[in-house]
């Protein structure tokens, strides 16, 4: 922390665990009235969760001073030895999840109008995501958008082999009507892997 610079220095540290987060642990850092949060993969590191790490700490750095929603970061560390796995620090968001929580703090415990607005916000987050010139932000040879489209539907279908237990009618229809309705052209942005409200604040 004191090699990046981070205010506190010779204060204890204090970690405090923050629960969910199903494939990645999230801990509070506090240094004197200092802050942070720290994400690093569970103790058993799977495989390829490190390089994870590491993308999205790019990632974040990248949308520095753009208008999507995100915390900065402050840090990245990817050398496991420190703390078994690569993590990174960024800043700490007062807020909360909410499939993290038996029950919604007001308004929208009870305000369905308002429970309603947080669907728009997230809507209006992922949008904003994809608008992002991504080229412009440091973030060339990220992914693999040429083929993009081509490759989803055997990509999809290898994940569900995965958990699959039961016949889903109609599936191969669909997947044979998605492989020939590939859009010609297309505009390649950022997406978000995994975007539900498990995984905003």
């Amino acid at each position: 922390m004191d090699a990046e610079g981070l205010p506190g220095s010779g204060e204890e540290i204090q970690a405090t665990f923050i629960t969910g987060g199903a494939s990645n642990e999230l801990f509070e850092i506090q240094r004197g009235e200092h802050h942070w949060a720290l994400r690093r993969p569970p103790r058993m590191v799977p495989e390829g969760r490190n390089e994870t790490m590491l993308r999205e700490y790019r990632i974040l750095k990248a949308l520095a001073d753009s208008n999507v929603p995100h915390p900065a970061v402050r840090a990245v560390c990817a050398e496991p030895s420190v703390l078994g796995a690569t993590f990174y620090l960024m800043d700490f968001v007062d807020g909360w999840s909410p499939i993290g929580e038996p029950h919604w703090p007001e308004p929208f415990g009870s305000d369905l109008v308002a429970r309603q607005g947080l669907a728009f916000e997230l809507v209006d987050a992922i949008a904003r995501l994809s608008r992002v010139d991504w080229r412009a932000r440091g973030l060339e040879g990220l992914g693999r958008p040429d083929g993009f489209h081509d490759r989803q539907v055997d990509r999809w279908y290898a994940h569900l082999r995965r958990f699959e237990f039961r016949e889903i009618p109609g599936l191969n229809d669909a997947g044979d009507w998605l492989r020939g309705h590939r859009p010609r052209n297309y505009q390649p942005g950022i997406m978000h892997g995994d975007y539900q409200f498990a995984n905003v604040m």
